[in-house]
């Protein structure tokens, strides 16, 4: 039964080699042939071996092996096996480089059962070729050593001695690579002899593995050079001027080759890392039958050479060399000058006479900045040449000064590229002031007042960019106290075709306009001083009139001049400067603001919902500025009336229905309606103050009607209408009762601790008029009768009556503002007589104590007192009446203002409690 058996190849590694094992299938049934290679690459003519074992057979066979040239069709019969087992065939590799293969056959086959790829390569053996030196003297004798390396077949070595090929300098041919000599060689490190050829040039020798064969096995390159001939070169003299003749003679006695030639060489000189450096600067080939050369001085200072060389143009055949030194003179007092110090810009006349001795090139003349010492570490900077002029000898030219003054240096040069300087001159530049060179229209200006400024420069002199500036003259100071360096306000190029227009200067003090002669700072030709003043302006800003309701319309009009505007002026509103802790300052307690157009308005503001004194101010411009105008206005709530009730008596829980109302000219924020538990005194005494029950919010556009319940505990009870959330300011109060439902309980002394709108008591000063109102004694009530509303003619908790009732129709109808001219809010404390004191009240707010003609009960509040000159004797107190007949005395006391007395603050008293 045949048996498969797959094929595999496996590779392993050995010391000395790689074994490639190779395995396959016999067709009758036998066991697997196997070969192996001692390598896949191996030296032309070593030594070579394919390891083999093959099995044995029924009947017997025999098998053949050869190493064949890769592709070969025919498989000769170089090694015959007929034996089965291991064996192993040896033999030197074949002497022709190529790719060949191992392979293994029936010895009447010709196909191969296996085969094995086999490299043949010939490799170069660097360092066989040993020589004393690489450099010779023409026909110098010279031994060559050869050692090759063991391990594989030499089947001829020699070595010959070959002139290296090159192209020819002219005509474009080219020099064979030529063999000149040869020897055997045994490459057992013994030596055989050359003479090396009489011409100068580049040779090698090199080794081959065979005859005639193309294989190098090392090379080494040597050159050859004429024998030195020193002193057959001979100069004039050994200095000479720049561009100077200079004749170099070879001596007749000097041994000259095919092709000689002499060059001038500027002599080396060592660089950085420690490198030569050599510049050939000419050359020519040699008369053979003058053997002279004449060529003119370099044009630059220095040492030179000229040497000679021979061997076909390359300079490493030199036979002889002669150094001279070449030099340039200066020509003292070339430059002439008529003077030495110029204005900037000015015109230089520059002369100039040398004499004719040496070199005549292309002359100029240069001005320069003078090289700046260098101090601190600093290195020297860079001469800057402002301009320059081609100047012939005997000739003059123009040049012109810098525009920034100092010191600098006019340098003649004797060539073009700044080489050699013949003479050199130092000049002064200056920037003298221009007298009269500003007029200023007026030096006593407004502020913002535009001004103009003419500018006369004379000729001769350089402007580069003159420009005009207006500074303040006094320093500014930081913070911190350090000093500010003045800035321009305003800058303009200045003309000489007319005037120049400012704007006007915003901030009032000393001011500088000066004259620059160029941007970027420069040099102040001239200056002028003006003062700027702040005028004074009376009527800027004015009202419709003195006095306003909460959410009123306030008209402003300001007149202001033109020139005072600056960046965008404002009229603002601001809380009384009093009020603050520092004073009004701009933007503190600002309320709001309007840009002024150029038509003075009107402008509106809305009057604050916090009753007081306002300033309406106007400011020349914005962030900062200067006050242009002011004056007041005082704003104060009005009572109206905003809640209805459908009853003023309900039982425990009843319905109680409510009417809103919106009042017209009035502002409202969020609006809400409170019911509160009026306050009582216990019978101890004890106050029982007020306390919120429920509160709903309520639409600040149109009116409402809605229903609450009426509270279960039996008392007084009241309805309070909010113009915002929050406990702030109440603009209608409706007061009701709840009945108990059994025996009548004991009834509480009521106490009022939240005054009702517009009703609270007024406090004024005892002897100062109050022209809105004849103070009247309070009518008596019933203790059961509401303080505010119409009377309650109905015993119904359901509805209101029919006239209430067409009322609620439109919420809106009949809801009263005050209109009349008597506003709570007027005026201050008039005068008693026109060398009495006034009297002044004043009351505590949120923004702190502030002047008032009114408080509420409860309030807190105090009294100032002025004289027009300090009394001899201090008043010891005033008197302060209450509504309904009551005096109050209270202790004066010394302000720290001369002639002002003010008493302590106090509260006002109300009824039942305080």
């Amino acid at each position: 039964m045949r048996k498969l058996v797959s094929r595999y190849i496996s590779t392993f590694i050995c010391a000395a080699c790689w074994i490639v094992s190779l395995w396959a299938v016999s067709s009758g049934g036998a066991s697997a042939q196997e070969i192996a290679v001692s390598a896949t690459r191996v030296e032309a003519g070593a030594d070579f071996a394919i390891s083999y074992a093959l099995p044995e057979t029924d009947p017997a066979r025999s098998y053949k092996l050869a190493l064949l040239p890769l592709g070969a069709d025919t498989i000769p019969a170089s090694h015959v096996v007929s034996s089965p087992g291991q064996g192993e065939w040896r033999f030197p590799a074949p002497q022709v480089p190529g790719n060949y293969q191992a392979v293994i056959a029936l010895l009447d086959a010709e196909r191969p059962i296996r085969r094995q790829r086999v490299q043949v390569v010939v490799s170069p053996t660097p360092g066989a070729l040993t020589l004393p030196k690489e450099s010779f003297l023409g026909q110098e004798g010279t031994s060559v050593s050869v050692t090759l390396p063991e391990g594989r077949q030499y089947p001829n070595p020699w070595v010959g001695l070959f002139a290296v090929g090159q192209n020819m300098p002219l005509g474009g041919a080219s020099v064979g690579d030529e063999r000149l000599s040869w020897h055997w060689v045994q490459g057992d490190g013994s030596a055989v002899n050359f003479t090396l050829p009489r011409w100068p040039g580049v040779y090698e020798f090199r080794l081959f593995d065979r005859s005639e064969g193309p294989y190098v096995l090392d090379r080494k390159r040597v050159t050859v050079t004429p024998p030195p001939q020193p002193g057959i070169l001979q100069l004039d003299k050994e200095t000479y001027e720049v561009g100077a003749q200079v004749s170099v003679t070879v001596s007749p006695d000097a041994k000259l080759f095919a092709q000689t030639w002499i060059a001038l060489t500027r002599a080396g000189r060592e660089e950085g890392g420690g490198s030569i450096l050599e510049q050939r600067l000419h050359w020519d080939w040699l008369n053979r039958e003058t053997r002279t050369w004449q060529f003119a001085a370099p044009s630059t200072e220095g040492q030179f050479e000229v040497r000679i060389y021979d061997g076909d143009g390359q300079f490493y055949f030199e036979m002889d060399r002669r150094s001279f030194d070449v030099v340039a003179k200066p020509e003292e007092g070339a430059i002439k000058l008529a003077k030495t110090t110029f204005n900037v810009g000015e015109v230089i006349d520059v002369s100039v006479a040398y004499g004719t001795e040496r070199g005549q090139y292309s002359s100029w003349v240069g001005l320069f900045e003078l090289v700046d010492t260098a101090t601190g570490g600093n290195a020297a900077k860079s001469v800057h040449r402002y301009g320059w002029e081609w100047v012939g000898n005997n000739a003059a030219t123009k040049l012109t000064a810098p525009v920034w003054p100092g010191n600098y240096e006019l340098r003649l040069y004797d060539r073009d590229g700044r080489h050699y300087m013949l003479d050199r001159q130092a000049i002064t530049v200056v920037v003298p002031p221009v007298p009269e060179a500003l007029t200023v229209s007026t030096r006593q200006l407004r502020i913002g007042q535009p001004f103009e400024v003419e500018t006369a420069l004379p000729p001769g002199r350089a402007y580069p960019s003159p420009w005009i500036s207006l500074t303040r003259l006094e320093a500014e100071t930081s913070a911190g106290g350090a000093e500010i360096t003045p800035r321009a306000h305003e800058w303009h190029w200045a003309r000489t075709d007319g005037p120049v227009t400012f704007r006007g200067v915003p901030h009032p003090g000393r001011y500088r306009v000066r004259l620059f002669d160029r941007e970027g700072g420069g040099y102040i030709l001239d200056d002028e001083e003006i003062e700027v003043t702040v005028p004074v302006l009376s009527g800027a800003v004015q009202t419709d009139k003195p006095r306003y309701r909460t959410g009123e319309k306030i008209k402003v009009a300001v007149n202001l001049p033109a020139e005072r505007q600056f960046g965008g002026a404002f009229v603002g509103m601001y809380i009384n400067e009093e009020t603050g802790a520092e004073g009004l300052k701009y933007g503190r307690n600002r309320i709001g603001h309007h840009w002024i157009s150029v038509d003075g308005g009107p402008y509106e503001f809305e009057a604050p919902a916090t009753e007081g004194t306002y300033q309406i101010i106007a400011f020349d411009r914005e962030n900062g500025g200067y006050e242009l105008g002011r004056t007041s206005v005082q704003v104060g709530a009005t009572p109206v009336d905003l809640l209805r009730l459908s009853g003023r008596s309900f039982q425990p829980g009843a319905v109680i229905r409510l009417q809103t109302r919106v009042p017209t000219g009035l502002r409202l924020y969020d609006p809400i309606v409170k019911m509160m538990h009026a306050s009582y005194v216990l019978e101890n005494g004890v106050l029982a103050a007020e306390v919120p029950i429920t509160s709903r919010h309520v639409n600040r556009t149109e009116g409402e009607t809605f229903e609450v319940a009426a509270p279960q505990e039996p008392g007084k009870y009241e309805f309070r209408y909010y113009d915002r959330g929050g406990h702030f300011y109440i603009l209608d109060i409706e007061e009701f009762e709840v009945a108990a439902l059994g025996p009548e309980a004991a009834r509480r002394d009521h106490s009022r601790l939240t005054p009702m709108p517009g009703e609270g008591r007024r406090v004024t000063p005892n002897r100062v008029d109050d022209p809105g109102e004849t103070p009247q004694p309070e009518a008596e009530r019933r203790e059961d009768q509401p303080e505010t509303g119409p009377e309650d003619t109905s015993d119904s908790t359901e509805a209101p009556d029919a006239e209430r009732d067409n009322e609620a129709a439109d919420p809106n109808s009949d809801a009263p503002v005050d209109s009349t001219t008597d506003d709570p809010i007027d005026n201050a404390a008039d005068d008693l007589t026109p060398d009495g004191p006034k009297l002044q009240l004043e009351a505590l707010t949120e923004f702190g104590l502030r002047a008032v003609e009114e408080i509420a009960p409860g309030a807190s509040f105090r009294v100032r007192v002025f004289y027009p000159l300090p009394p001899k004797e201090a008043p010891k107190a005033v008197q302060v009446g209450l509504q309904g007949g009551s005096t109050v005395t209270l202790p004066l006391k010394a302000d720290k203002n001369a002639g002002v007395f003010v008493t302590d603050v106090m509260r006002v008293p109300m009824d039942g409690g305080e």
